[in-house]
């Protein structure tokens, strides 16, 4: 899998928007998990800020892909149409913070970075 690194904090800070798709078969991780790689995921990364000013990630992810049936063994597709929220946070206390002032358990709060590989982040939400 070739890695997608973007600068979370001026990604935000520019409203910035990317989209693509990707095969299953360029996730190790998830194509472990799969019958099939052949499949593609279709993604899209918005950024921006919440209502309180904190950068924030708009990951959505759709596609389906082919599990193995743990009961009678045989391949069976399964829609994945998922939308993700992440607030950055400029370290792990800073993170704490802002979870405690957010109290909101369908948003997820990171660690920003200069490096943060996209495709990582693709792939934890389809697994997810």
């Amino acid at each position: 899998m070739q890695a997608f690194l973007i600068d979370t904090f001026s990604f935000c800070q520019n409203h910035e928007q990317r989209e693509g798709s990707v095969r299953i078969a360029d996730f190790p991780r998830l194509s472990a998990e799969c019958a099939h790689g052949n499949s593609e995921l279709n993604w899209s990364l918005e950024g921006g800020f919440n209502q309180l000013g904190h950068p924030k990630l708009t990951l959505t992810v759709d596609g389906q892909v082919e599990l193995m049936c743990q009961r009678c063994l045989t391949p069976f597709g399964f829609e994945i149409n998922s939308q993700s929220e992440l607030i950055l946070a400029k370290n792990e206390a800073h993170a704490d913070e802002i979870e405690a002032m957010l109290e909101d358990d369908e948003v997820d709060v990171v660690v920003g970075s200069k490096s943060f590989n996209v495709m990582d982040l693709i792939e934890d939400e389809a697994l997810l």
